[in-house]
């Protein structure tokens, strides 16, 4: 099934051609390596990370588990990065996003983790968005040699939700393989909204004023604002004043990446 507005569109003064948007589902296909490649007898069924994805650490040369534990459904979330927050959102929820939108279903989730666990805010958002069962992929450490791409997992039938180049191969760019087509965020933005009961739908921004939400990085590990304390007092004046909604000192709020120790949660209108 292809869908989605394959469009031109401009981004911080830079142009992109817009992505379509594909579902398929495969039968009888191995998932192998930390990027669960799809190995379809002599088939190799690529993402569309496309040449991103290092070939050497994901066809298998054997297999390390044998017999391979067997799927019968699952829908394919092994995105790239998975550890990061900002893939997590944008590109693993954003394809359950729209398979939830186009199909009105509920099928088990293949997802990416560390030894059968996932980080706090994961369990949380996809509780949000209904609960679903989960089976767990784990991501091995690069020095894992031969097990890094070993074939792990037989899918019976395998749906997988993937971007589309479209338009003329000039217009492709690089920096963009990490982001999901704008149609794919909507359905995410649509479905988190109503899940939250916040009442408000994308397409219609002016049932609402807009909520600016800033979570404060004061004690952050790893990409700290130098200027917060500046930045916070300007936005003070802008917004005319914040009212906090919960204590980044509490990790299982907030357990996103670089988000623990103290600081605040607040959100203005």
């Amino acid at each position: 099934t292809m869908f989605g507005n394959p469009a031109m569109y401009s981004w911080a003064s830079q142009v992109y051609q817009e992505r379509g948007i594909r579902i398929g589902v495969f039968q009888n296909v191995t998932v192998a390596g930390n990027e669960g490649i799809l190995l379809q007898g002599c088939r190799i069924i690529r993402p569309h990370y496309d040449f991103q994805i290092p070939w050497h650490s994901n066809l298998p040369v054997e297999n390390v588990v044998s017999p391979l534990p067997v799927v019968p459904l699952a829908l394919w979330l092994l995105v790239m990065f998975p550890a990061n927050y900002f893939s997590f959102i944008l590109d693993e929820l954003a394809r359950l996003a729209v398979f939830l939108t186009q199909q009105q279903a509920r099928i088990p989730l293949l997802v990416p983790s560390d030894r059968g666990r996932m980080k706090g805010f994961m369990y949380d958002w996809l509780q949000l968005l209904g609960g679903f069962e989960l089976v767990h992929y784990d991501i091995l450490p690069h020095t894992g040699g031969r097990r890094l791409h070993s074939a792990r997992v037989l899918a019976r039938e395998l749906v997988v939700v993937d971007w589309r180049h479209e338009g003329p191969v000039e217009t492709w760019r690089n920096d963009s393989f990490l982001l999901p087509p704008r149609h794919a965020l909507h359905d995410l933005r649509s479905l988190a909204f109503r899940a939250a009961g916040l009442g408000l739908e994308p397409a219609q921004p002016r049932c609402r004023p807009p909520t600016l939400v800033y979570i404060q990085r004061a004690l952050a590990t790893s990409r700290r604002i130098g200027n917060e304390d500046d930045l916070l007092a300007a936005l003070d004046r802008v917004l005319h004043g914040w009212r906090a909604v919960a204590d980044a000192g509490r990790r299982d709020w907030l357990e996103g990446e670089g988000v623990s120790g103290g600081g605040r949660v607040g959100f203005s209108k």
